[in-house]
């Protein structure tokens, strides 16, 4: 009986349990040349960090106060499309400002060997983005959208 209940469990256990938010950084199906992270600086302008949102067709970015470099340390907040929209919408002049000045507050890590249930839960949690962490290092954002399209081209088999 109790090799019944844990295939029962196995069966029951959510996609985001058995996959790992490494697993999901590397099957990725971004069309073109994405790097692992786009960073923006807290010293860049708006204006050249709205054109970074665009040149890789995305809509956030983690920001650091570090002049070069990811340190995982330096990250100390990010930007969003919508979040730069409404304020540029409202004031213009906004893109010729620092991304320090306009910066919302840092992306949340996940480690890559992190579930991506755990993932998950930042992301329905308010989280617009999630950083995944290897090594003490960022390994790359997963987005709403990365989780939507994981889950689309892997759908569990059941049998």
């Amino acid at each position: 009986m109790l090799p019944n209940i844990r295939r029962a469990r196995r069966r029951a256990a959510t996609t985001g349990a058995i996959v790992r938010v490494g697993d999901l950084l590397a099957d990725r199906h971004h069309a073109g040349a994405l790097p692992d992270l786009v960073l923006a600086r807290t010293t860049q302008r708006v204006g050249d960090a709205i054109a970074l949102l665009q040149e890789f067709g995305i809509s956030q970015l983690p920001v650091s106060e570090d002049a070069e470099g990811d340190a995982i340390a330096g990250l100390v907040g990010s930007i969003t499309e919508k979040s730069l929209l409404d304020r540029a919408f409202r004031d213009p002049s906004v893109v010729e400002r620092t991304v320090g000045e306009v910066m919302d507050h840092p992306l949340p890590f996940v480690d890559v060997s992190a579930s991506l249930d755990d993932a998950f839960a930042l992301l329905s949690n308010g989280a617009n983005a999630v950083i995944a962490v290897r090594a003490e290092r960022p390994a790359g954002v997963v987005t709403k959208l990365d989780v939507l399209e994981f889950l689309a081209h892997h759908r569990p088999s059941h049998g």
